[in-house]
């Protein structure tokens, strides 16, 4: 695992203008809309065991993250 933090906070809100509310509200719209979706999604993937599932559900979070 990487040593850096999961998210960086100076980068993204450099890429909404400087608007840190803006860069707040969008982290919480991903987790709200997306990320709870896609982590349940994964889980019950994981639980069945569907190995296909479980990497398109992980390419999917990982994907939404960038």
């Amino acid at each position: 695992m990487s040593e850096d933090p999961p998210l960086n906070w100076k980068r993204g809100v450099q890429q909404y203008g400087g608007d840190e509310e803006m860069y707040k509200l969008m982290i919480e719209r991903f987790e709200n809309l997306t990320f709870d979706q896609n982590l349940a999604s994964l889980f019950g993937h994981v639980m069945k065991m569907d190995y296909k599932a479980i990497r398109s559900d992980a390419n999917t979070i990982k994907g939404a993250t960038k």
